[in-house]
């Protein structure tokens, strides 16, 4: 069975009400013109072909106003699997039989979702018999550099652990402080030499410097919300998917030694 699977009508109806009923938490992507960010909302009810949201909210805590027909991208945890899909925003509504003057957010239910196996979303260590690398520019995807004249830096490293959430990489000609927590990179990823690649947008989570050797932790975002991305989503899930049956083999032969 895939790791990526769409969704028919009746089991994207049976995520979403049962997203609803459990008041289940979402995260929310959203493309503006400095790259990806993403907002933290829950599921509050259901009005017709419409999914009532609470107000989006960063990670410190402020709101962020959405547009109508802004299309933003959903994810949610529903069962054992993660839940991914795209919306259309469809304006605010007032919360009915609540004293709370904060309106909800209101969006059109999806037609179409994916589904990805939840384990896929837990870090694998990369072992050393396998090469998985990493590169990264800042301005997203699509701001990739292009010739050797480009005045673009693109650092470049080997990633220490992978998932399809996100990875974190060591990195030797990065010492800071050209990134900050939140920065839009794009992301080149390559499995082996010669084998699978693909290209990514992410956002930029966390640095270490140890022993003048950066430890770089990095999101990925707006997977769900193009062919590209989702090519790239079951890739990366495949890859984890490897290292995982691998990480259970060594563990199996060093029991039995």
């Amino acid at each position: 069975m895939p790791n990526l699977q769409e969704l028919d009508n009746d089991q994207i109806n049976e995520a979403v009400r049962g997203a609803v009923d459990r008041r289940i938490p979402v995260s929310l992507t959203l493309h503006q013109l400095d790259g990806w960010t993403i907002r933290h909302s829950r599921f509050v009810a259901l009005d017709g072909q419409h999914i009532l949201l609470e107000q989006p909210r960063a990670d410190n805590g402020e709101t962020h106003e959405l547009s109508p027909a802004q299309r933003v991208g959903l994810s949610f945890k529903y069962r054992h699997h993660k839940h991914i899909c795209s919306v259309i925003v469809a304006g605010l509504a007032p919360r009915a039989g609540s004293d709370d003057p904060a309106p909800l957010l209101t969006v059109v239910s999806p037609t179409r979702m994916h589904r990805l196996q939840r384990r896929v979303y837990q870090r694998v260590a990369v072992p050393q018999t396998q090469i998985v690398r990493a590169s990264f520019w800042l301005g997203g995807r699509d701001a990739e550099p292009v010739g050797a004249a480009s005045e673009v830096a693109v650092w470049a490293g080997g990633v220490e652990n992978l998932s399809a959430g996100g990875y974190q990489m060591t990195c030797r000609d990065y010492d800071g402080p050209q990134l900050h927590v939140g920065d839009a990179v794009g992301v080149h990823l390559s499995f082996g030499v010669g084998q699978d690649n693909c290209f990514t947008d992410a956002q930029f989570r966390h640095f270490d410097l140890r022993d003048g050797v950066a430890h770089m932790g990095f999101q990925f975002v707006g997977l769900a919300q193009s062919r590209h991305g989702r090519a790239a989503l079951q890739l990366i899930s495949a890859k984890v998917s490897e290292l995982q049956r691998l990480e259970g083999s060594r563990g199996r032969r060093r029991h039995a030694s």
